[in-house]
């Protein structure tokens, strides 16, 4: 969601990094993401699109090895675009190219198997951006996933 616009976007992250006690850890995040959206109305219509890629570090908490939340900063690089177009006959489009800093916000269930120096699960959780661009472009992502820490 950029200012107004609605659409979809998808992507890759992948995390390595050390569990420091059970219940804090700390990780690198590289990420792909590429999306697009659009708005339109009676005067005229809108797109914008993304595609970026960056890497980002991360704090996790995880609680009762079960639910972990995790924040971090990313720096992002690639472009953003818009484009619009009214019924009056205007039109305009501008576009800009990274770095971009980012904010990544993650928190789900990790749903697995505990042993004393090792853990793995499938993870289901939610996975917010905020890319900060000429706008703020904010990302809800619905994540789903492996981890082995």
């Amino acid at each position: 969601m950029v200012g107004g616009y609605s659409g979809g976007a998808g992507g890759l992250e992948v995390r390595v990094g050390a569990q420091l006690s059970p219940m804090f850890g700390v990780y690198g995040q590289p990420v792909l993401l590429v999306g697009a959206g659009v708005s339109a109305d009676a005067k005229g219509a809108s797109a914008t699109g993304l595609a970026l890629y960056g890497l980002g570090v991360l704090a996790d908490l995880t609680l009762a090895d079960l639910i972990y939340l995790a924040a971090g900063p990313e720096l992002l690089l690639g472009g953003v675009g818009q484009a619009a177009a009214s019924t009056g006959g205007n039109a305009s489009a501008s576009a800009s190219e990274g770095p971009f800093l980012a904010l990544s916000v993650r928190a789900g269930l990790a749903l697995g198997s505990v042993k004393p120096t090792r853990r793995s699960a499938f993870t289901i959780g939610v996975n917010v951006q905020s890319i900060f661009a000429d706008s703020v472009a904010i990302l809800p992502l619905i994540t789903l996933g492996y981890e082995r820490f």
